[in-house]
């Protein structure tokens, strides 16, 4: 097929047609009668109704797609709030967390509830009192246990699989004290990692998503685009107390484990807290030989094993 080649534009040649005053010039040099532009003018319009009616059912499609994420995501928010509960502790709201079957166990942070055996408890069905039933402070879980009633409440199933890595998912608390705020997130590992959390002085095992994960939010519920709890919001990475953007998530295989048991569980700690040594300044670094790797013990607890 002919191509006419005007600037940096390649066209093909049958749309390669110039106007001129007598009728019009083709590609080829040839001309034809004066008449024939309304020819041309009524198959470019042919061609493009052509393109449209192509298009449009694409268009409508990705326009479908789109709304029906957009009703899905709508869907998971109201569900999630249905569920989650605020809890309160010494008159302020201090954390979330949310309901994870219909009699009424609640799950939150073991930092949130600290050594209290009942706070209250705001969601759907009111302000009330839970009981605190268990806790497994090595993955900063706390159960604890609504009040019975004939209804059941409306819950959170736990899933049965670890979220993978980039997955989407979704937190629900109440950031700084804003209620029912629901935050969009990727899972940054695919597997769990210790953290040492300063004011509890212990490690909990906890996977990271990237995420913002602001005061209020500890306790509340990460969960799937099938609305299926993934892990428990215990903390977050930050630098010189400025936020990172790296949550720290309990995953929900210990949840489901607290759920099963309702036992507390029991954790081994060494009594202190460690880093590498790359981690330390190179003034630091220097004490030590050329290309020294391992631990250097940053925190040593009173009376503990270490």
């Amino acid at each position: 097929m002919f191509v006419k080649t005007t600037g940096n534009t390649r066209t093909p040649g049958f749309l390669s047609v110039i106007p001129t005053q007598a009728g019009i010039q083709t590609a080829h040099g040839r001309r034809t009668p004066a008449f024939t532009r309304r020819a041309v003018k009524r198959a470019a319009s042919l061609i493009w109704l052509l393109v449209i009616f192509a298009v449009a059912p694409s268009a409508s499609a990705d326009d479908a797609k789109r709304q029906a994420k957009q009703t899905d995501i709508a869907v998971l928010y109201q569900r999630a709030k249905a569920a989650s509960i605020e809890v309160i502790a010494s008159g302020q709201l201090a954390g979330s967390g949310w309901v994870a079957d219909g009699d009424g166990y609640v799950f939150t942070a073991a930092h949130v509830v600290g050594g209290r055996k009942k706070v209250d408890v705001i969601g759907s069905f009111g302000r009330k009192v839970a009981e605190v039933i268990a806790l497994d402070r090595g993955h900063d879980l706390a159960l604890l246990r609504l009040p019975k009633r004939d209804k059941p409440y409306a819950f959170l199933s736990v899933a049965r699989s670890f979220p993978k890595i980039g997955q989407q998912i979704w937190l629900f608390g109440a950031p700084m004290n804003r209620h029912a705020v629901m935050v969009s997130g990727r899972v940054a590992k695919p597997d769990t990692s210790f953290e040492y959390l300063a004011p509890q002085r212990h490690y909990i095992a906890a996977y990271y998503v990237v995420a913002p994960s602001p005061l209020g939010t500890s306790g509340g519920p990460w969960f799937n685009d099938a609305g299926e709890v993934v892990g428990l919001q215990s903390g977050l990475m930050q630098r010189n107390e400025a936020p990172v953007n790296l949550a720290f998530v309990t995953p929900g295989d210990a949840v489901a484990r607290l759920l099963k048991d309702k036992k507390s569980a029991s954790t081994a700690t060494s009594g202190g807290a460690f880093e590498e040594i790359w981690e330390h300044a190179p003034k630091f670094v220097a004490q030590f030989p050329p290309r020294t790797e391992g631990l250097v013990v940053r925190v040593i607890l009173k009376d503990g094993p270490l």
